[in-house]
């Protein structure tokens, strides 16, 4: 019983970690195409 309580525990650990990885990674792939914008905006006036 124990043993499948910290299984659960572990599962959901894994589960958190890889939907904040999911989340930062698709952060970064907006956040560098605005970047590059607001860079070229920048530059160009």
């Amino acid at each position: 019983m124990k043993d499948r309580y910290m299984f659960k525990i572990a599962l959901a650990t894994a589960i958190i970690g890889i939907v904040g990885m999911m989340i930062f990674a698709v952060q970064l792939f907006l956040a560098i195409p605005i970047y590059i914008l607001k860079l070229y905006i920048f530059l160009g006036e």
